[in-house]
């Protein structure tokens, strides 16, 4: 366990310094206060609901749920502004900005690219892990 920790840490150390480089998405969350949810294609073939809490302008928390895939606590009855359905990539580039290091955002970040369907989540997690090498 504590080795898992350690890894997850090391990744999010060095995607700080690697910097979130944009990947030319237009997609972007509302700054106004509240839960926001758009959907998206999901890494096991179903779709998935991306959801951000905005606090003060910026994101405070992100939450994922799928047919057969959640991450975040959702025994809370939200009210959320939906986005409506969103490319994975365009999805991953918004999400990609709020990996900073050791933070709750960022562990949040990490694991909502993950579940996303394509290719991307793969080469940003692998980016990440190949760079602390």
């Amino acid at each position: 366990m504590k080795t898992a920790i350690r890894l997850l840490l090391i990744a999010l150390f060095v995607a700080a310094a690697i910097g979130s480089e944009s990947l030319g998405a237009n997609f972007n969350v509302p700054s106004d206060d509240g839960w926001y949810t758009w959907q998206v294609d999901a890494s096991d073939g179903g779709e998935l609901r991306v959801y951000a809490l905005i606090e003060s302008g910026s994101p405070t928390k992100f939450r994922v749920r799928g047919s057969s895939l959640c991450y975040g606590n959702f025994r809370f009855n939200v009210d959320a502004n939906d986005l409506g359905v969103i490319e994975a990539d365009e999805s991953i580039a918004w999400l990609q900005g709020f990996i900073r290091p050791a933070g709750d955002l960022s562990s949040d970040a990490i694991i909502a690219i993950s579940l996303h369907a394509g290719d991307l989540p793969f080469e940003i997690i692998d980016r990440i892990l190949s760079a602390r090498t």
